[in-house]
């Protein structure tokens, strides 16, 4: 059974679907942190550091991953619109650097639950929610 070749607009909605749910949960753990994080702030200025740490790679990563895959299977698209090798790059592309930016958030999340205060974990989710609407998925 092969499996259908799918076409850049019906990517395009998926990964757009993919796009909101995460921008949405990001959105889900900052309600979900203030309702249910800790209300006795703790210090964590050591492992707010080591979570800083871990995120600027990943932001680092999530722009090469872009670089890598996203621009030049945008371009072999723009020439060859049914070029499924290139789409599907594209779309792995798009779907990792969304998932690496979740993580950043998350950071935000872990801070939070352990005791950090909103203004501790701001940071990560404001870099979480500038990715994701500076990467806001479009047609090739």
């Amino acid at each position: 059974m092969s499996i259908p070749v799918q076409s850049i607009e019906g990517s395009l909605r998926n990964v757009r679907m993919v796009y909101g749910a995460l921008l949405f949960s990001i959105v889900l753990y900052i309600v979900a942190a203030e309702m249910v994080g800790d209300r006795v702030p703790h210090d964590i200025h050591v492992t707010w550091l080591a979570f800083l740490a871990c995120c600027c790679p990943l932001i680092v990563v999530a722009i090469m991953v872009r670089a890598k895959m996203v621009k030049p299977a945008a371009e072999i698209l723009q020439a060859q619109p049914n070029d499924s090798a290139a789409l599907g790059r594209w779309r792995t592309g798009i779907t990792t650097s969304l998932v690496l930016t979740e993580a950043i958030a998350l950071c935000g999340l872990a801070a939070r639950f352990l005791g950090g205060t909103l203004l501790q974990a701001t940071p990560f989710y404001a870099v979480a929610i500038a990715l994701m609407l500076l990467w806001w998925p479009r047609r090739p």
